[in-house]
């Protein structure tokens, strides 16, 4: 398994990403033969911080397909096509338009096809599904990841679109989604006592948290609060910063190669990945090869500050 180590901090959210992976290879294990991979590339990033490839194949994937078209051609030898996906209607006619591919090409011979969704099942989708008469040749599973946690102190839930379909869309149903992955926190880590927001979205968002706990009453984790404040940050209160130019070194990596972000540190540690031998000088490789290596330590550093970094480790050799 991957290593969940950089996850332990003053909450250890690397328990989150364990149970998460269980759950997912559990769900794989339960589909027999072999498995070929059809991935949403809304979720490709955030699950490759759950998951490694390695790690799937082992468990009967062999192929992994991170592209999902209208029309797309499913060349495999696997018996299995399992498609990892949110629960978007435009998923279920690109879903369709492959089974019925596959019918109308293979003969006899067809897939088995899943579809594994992400967070939760959706009514509409098998609703879709139904009405393109595939229901009945896909199995349906459900993966109940609601955040994927990214550092020992930074956790995203991967919605790319939850600010548009709030906003623009006017379509405040996402946020139930939110309150639910703050529910789950609190199951972990206590009911946090304080809770601080600025902006309409969070108003409703905390609305919709004081109903879960209402429903949930007598039955909260008795665990002690890890968490003391929780801030609900509407975006729509500042439009500007994430327009900022980053200036850490993990911003400038994510700037100049348009790293995914929720894969940026599993990239992060390939990009600049140093094995000095240590004869040439142990201090030195000892410091790059520890638990973490360089990157983890200068990440988060200011532009300057690496720099000036880099000027004494010149000097010492």
């Amino acid at each position: 398994m991957t290593s969940s180590s950089h996850l332990t901090g003053r909450l250890n959210l690397g328990q989150i990403r364990e149970s998460y992976l269980r759950d997912m290879l559990q769900i794989l294990d339960s589909i027999r033969g072999s498995k070929c991979m059809v991935w949403d590339e809304e979720l490709r990033g955030p699950l490759s911080t759950i998951a490694e490839l390695s790690i799937l194949k082992a468990h009967g994937v062999d192929q992994v397909m991170r592209t999902m078209v209208v029309g797309m051609e499913l060349v495999t030898q696997a018996r299995n096509v399992v498609f990892l996906i949110r629960p978007y209607l435009r998923h279920m006619d690109t879903i369709a338009d492959c089974v019925k591919r596959s019918h109308r090409a293979r003969g006899a011979f067809h897939f088995s096809f899943h579809i594994i969704f992400v967070p939760r099942d959706s009514y509409l989708c098998r609703q879709r599904l139904e009405q393109c008469e595939v229901l009945g040749s896909i199995e349906i599973h459900q993966l109940l990841i609601e955040v994927f946690p990214l550092d020992s102190d930074l956790m995203s839930m991967g919605l790319e679109n939850l600010f548009r379909e709030c906003v623009v869309e006017n379509d405040h149903g996402p946020l139930l989604a939110v309150a639910r992955a703050i529910a789950m926190l609190q199951s972990l880590f206590g009911v946090i006592p304080n809770v601080r927001g600025k902006g309409p979205l969070a108003k409703r968002l905390f609305d919709l948290m004081t109903r879960l706990r209402k429903e949930l009453k007598g039955k909260e984790s008795p665990v002690v609060s890890q968490i003391d404040t929780l801030f609900l940050m509407d975006r729509s209160v500042d439009l500007l910063s994430p327009l900022a130019t980053q200036l850490t070194y993990e911003g400038l990596l994510d700037e100049i190669y348009e790293l995914v972000e929720e894969a940026l540190l599993a990239q992060f540690g390939q990009v600049i990945k140093f094995e000095l031998p240590p004869e040439r000088n142990p201090d030195l490789a000892l410091d790059v090869l520890d638990e973490r290596g360089l990157a983890g330590r200068v990440q988060h550093l200011h532009l300057d500050r690496i720099i000036s970094r880099r000027d004494c480790v010149d000097e010492k050799r």
